[in-house]
């Protein structure tokens, strides 16, 4: 049967622990015990006790009618202020700063409008505007409409129109009656300054308050007064001054200032002189000394130098035709002899490789080259040795010269690399001592 004792003992093994409860005996709950107990929240496996510091988080819930709240309610952070409230009736937000002395207004940056179809924004009192400000009447609706301010005055107000301006009411001017005058923008003068264009848009230009004209398809008749000498001056002496005479005229005589008319020719430095031979030059000396000078150089000198010319020229000649001759010819040449002797063996392999002495390397020979074929490493006594002349060095029939064992050969060339050696198929070696 339960136990109706208000107080429960808790078998805790040996010692016993009270529980704090309530007996109570209505409010729902009749004639049972309540515990006493603190509370602590949190997820799962976690427990925050409710203190001051941490409260109970709380959600509050309305399930059938608007929640109401009174008394005073304080918030912390950015709360949204919004204007209207759905339905028929709406409320204005006023929003003003303080009267008292020494304090700012209330200050209001951005757009002021009012809640489409909603009610237009009121303002009462004074208000200042500073910076610009766009002023526009409604699309389809009343132009905003300005009185009072003051007149415009052409020293110290300018406007600016953009768009088609349209002029009604009024007449028309008569030329008989009425005229137009014209102010200057530059001067406020009663003149007026404008620019003459031709017929490619390009501004006739205008100096010392003269107009260029240029007279186009018309002859110039003029009257010129020309002196009787007329002298021609040469202002850039690096250019020179070309003097030709009439075409099918006489020819231009040029007379110096000299003895006879003679024209001196000078510079600073010697003047070279070239002579075309494709043309006659005749000269004409009035001093018969020169002439006898150009003789005894022209006898003396000249034809001693030709006469000499002709025999190198025939040296020449004769020492060509006996470099072309096939004739051996000796002469009294002291014959140098070597400082140098080479010697080794080669040892060839049986499958014919080609091999050159020194690998191939231009090694420099003054007499020639001695070979002697040796005994076969392998294979019978009657191995070949094979010398074939080196592509690109010796000329001559292709097929190779045979060497047998124990057979020598001197060859007169003047670089190893003028032959290649190679075995017949048997595996051989040879000697070589080349100077």
């Amino acid at each position: 049967m339960p136990d109706t004792d208000p107080n429960l003992t808790i078998d805790v093994t040996g010692t016993t622990g009270s529980i704090a409860t309530e007996w109570v005996t209505s409010g729902g709950i009749t004639n049972a015990h309540v515990q006493i107990v603190k509370l602590a929240w949190g997820d799962a496996n976690t427990a925050t006790r409710v203190r001051t510091s941490t409260p109970l988080p709380v959600t509050v819930i309305s399930n059938s009618s608007t929640l109401g709240i009174s008394g005073t309610v304080f918030g912390a952070g950015n709360f949204k202020i919004v204007n209207g409230i759905s339905g028929a009736t709406t409320g204005a937000i006023t929003v003003q700063g303080t009267t008292a002395a020494g304090t700012t207004p209330v200050q209001i940056s951005g757009f002021i409008q009012g809640m489409t179809t909603g009610i237009k924004v009121g303002i009462t009192g004074d208000m200042t505007v500073t910076n610009t400000v766009t002023v526009q009447g409604l699309s389809g609706g009343t132009e905003i409409g300005i009185t009072g301010g003051r007149r415009l005055n052409y020293l110290t107000d300018s406007v600016t129109v953009n768009g088609t301006v349209g002029v009604s009411g009024g007449r028309y001017l008569l030329p008989a009656t009425d005229g137009v005058k014209v102010y200057s923008g530059i001067d406020g003068g009663s003149t007026l300054s404008f620019k003459i264009y031709d017929s490619s848009g390009n501004s006739i230009g205008s100096n010392s308050g003269a107009l260029n004209v240029n007279l186009v398809g018309a002859g110039i008749t003029a009257t010129v007064s020309v002196a009787a000498i007329v002298g021609i001056s040469q202002a850039d002496q690096s250019v020179p001054l070309f003097v030709a005479g009439a075409t099918a005229g006489p020819a231009v005589r040029i007379k110096g200032g000299l003895t006879g008319g003679i024209v001196e020719v000078g510079w600073s430095s010697a003047l070279p002189v070239s002579i075309d031979p494709s043309t006659a030059l005749n000269l004409t000396f009035e001093d018969s000394n020169i002439v006898t000078e150009l003789n005894d150089i022209q006898n003396d000198y000249l034809n001693n130098i030709k006469t000499a010319i002709t025999t190198i020229q025939t040296d020449i000649n004769l020492i060509k035709g006996r470099l072309s001759d096939t004739k051996t010819y000796t002469t009294n040449t002291s014959l140098i002899m070597p400082t140098t002797a080479y010697t080794g063996t080669i040892v060839l392999d049986a499958n014919g490789t080609s091999t050159q002495i020194f690998s191939g390397s231009s090694t420099t020979l003054k007499n020639g080259i001695t070979v002697k074929s040796l005994a076969a490493v392998s294979g019978t006594n009657t191995s070949l040795i094979k010398i074939t002349a080196n592509t690109g060095g010796l000329t001559g029939s292709a097929a190779p010269y045979y060497l047998s064992p124990g057979e020598s050969v001197f060859l007169s060339i003047d670089n190893t690399n003028r032959l290649t050696f190679a075995s017949n198929g048997v595996s051989t070696s040879f000697t070589f001592i080349a100077s």
